[in-house]
């Protein structure tokens, strides 16, 4: 049975790539396409809190991700390779087009990326090593749990 296209691609073939790129890319399309369908809830959230603009410019740097994998893949020899290249793409995309969070989802992606190179499975990092964590409490400037004030 054939699925219809979503505005974003989601439903967009194979390019005849490694299952990896394949799988990374159909999550890609898929977290742009819940980001835009989440994008009015997110901003109403950040309207409560900050300056309003969260789900505007998650759905922008998502719809920036979707023309970069429609525009081809990004040069690069072998699958690692290639998945670090896909993985520096999205990185650099969301710190040049979305704000202040583009930052933080931006500079994971380029840590991501960089596992990929050295051959670390991303749940991996994500898991068991904490140059992920340190990433978002580096640029994000978020605390750890020993250094939230006590409420």
């Amino acid at each position: 049975m054939a699925m219809s296209p979503s505005r974003l691609g989601v439903d967009a073939p194979s390019r005849g790539t490694t299952p990896m790129i394949d799988m990374i890319d159909a999550w890609l399309r898929l977290a742009a396409t819940r980001i835009h369908d989440a994008a009015p809830t997110l901003t109403a959230l950040d309207q409560a809190i900050g300056d309003g603009d969260h789900g505007t410019n998650m759905d922008r740097g998502f719809a920036a991700i979707v023309a970069a994998l429609d525009a081809g893949l990004p040069e690069a020899d072998g699958e690692l390779a290639l998945a670090a290249a896909r993985l520096r793409t999205v990185g650099r995309t969301l710190i040049s087009t979305v704000g202040g969070a583009g930052l933080n989802f931006g500079n994971v992606n380029l840590v991501f990326s960089d596992s990929v190179t050295d051959g670390i499975v991303i749940s991996q990092r994500l898991h068991t090593d904490s140059q992920s964590g340190d990433c978002l409490v580096q640029v994000g400037r978020a605390l750890s749990r020993d250094e939230l004030p006590a409420r």
